[in-house]
Order: structure tokens, then sequence, then C-alpha cells
């Protein structure tokens, strides 16, 4: 639901006060205090319901509600001496008197969904390879297992030269 008055929006859903459509930056108690307000509209709200609400029984002295108005106040373009949109009651509380006009927040339109197309265009299906290389001389390889791979070892065992044990890359940094 938005809350509109004067050139001012409030979004409780988004916890935004726009003014002509920009955000008007505001601390969350701010925010609390002022969205509470207008809420409340209709009667008057009283200091300790609003310590209440907003605070939840935490400790809060007076002048921290006081300032926390002031701000809701100028955030809004108003002040304690005009008082055009929170009025203050003296020894009962606060009211928001601003004319308010009510209304939910415009739906989001959204395309119409897409109907399946074929993909433009399909990879060529490779052939599986094997995981593992086994010599043909291998035991395992007669046995019908093959031997598990471990890392690269696979990769150098195809590389090395037949009779040496180090691949014919490999050579000792000592050496370059």
């Amino acid at each position: 639901m938005l809350y509109r008055f004067g050139a001012y929006t409030l979004d409780p859903q988004c916890y935004e006060l726009r003014h002509l459509g920009l955000v008007c930056p505001l601390e969350p108690q701010v925010f609390a205090l002022l969205h509470y307000l207008i809420a409340h509209r209709t009667r008057v709200v009283t200091r300790q319901e609003l310590l209440d609400h907003i605070w939840a029984g935490r400790f809060v002295s007076n002048s921290t509600l006081d300032h926390r108005l002031m701000q809701a106040r100028q955030a809004i373009g108003d002040s304690s001496q005009t008082q055009r949109s929170i009025q203050t009651l003296r020894s009962r509380g606060y009211r928001f008197i601003a004319l308010s006009k009510n209304s939910s927040p415009p739906q989001p339109s959204l395309p119409p969904p897409l109907s399946p197309s074929p993909p433009l265009f399909s990879p060529p299906r490779l052939p599986r390879l094997s995981s593992s290389v086994v010599p043909q001389n291998s035991p395992s390889y007669t046995s019908g297992t093959p031997p598990p791979v471990r890392g690269s070892a696979s990769l150098s065992a195809l590389l090395a030269k037949p009779g040496s044990a180090r691949p014919p890359w490999w050579t000792p940094l000592s050496h370059r």
C-alpha cells in the first residue's frame, strides 16, 4: 500500500519516502515513526505508543523521540511551528493531519511468456572418450579392468619415451 500526501509518497514495502519521484534518505527509526503516524492518522498516537512500537520496550529518552520526530518533519517539509503534516497535541500525543490517499503499488507489467522455439545452433555430438589409457601389455588390460587414473600420471605415461622414466619434455631446472 502506498501513502500519498502532497508531493510525497511513502512506500512501506520498499521502505522508501519519495518526493516528486526522488527517494529521500531516511534512517530506519524515522521511517518507522512516519509510517506509524500515517497508518494511524485517524487518531491521536501517544508518545508511549510510539516508544513501544518503534523501540520495542528499550529504554529511550524523550529527547530521542523528539529528535526522530524532528527528522521526520524535516523529511516531509514540515516543522514544529507550522505543523502542516504532523500535529503535536500537548500532553496527548501526535497526529498525522496531511491529506493522504491510499493506493496499491503499480503492478509491473510482464511481457507474455515466450513460446519455445527450436535452438539456433546445436553443437555436433562428439564420441565419448575413455577416462583411462592402459598399455596393451599391462596385466590389468588383459584382466578386463583398467587401473585407476591418478592425476597427470597417465599423461606422463603417454608422453614418456619407451624405456625412460621421465617424459621427453621434463628437464630439471638446473639444466635449463
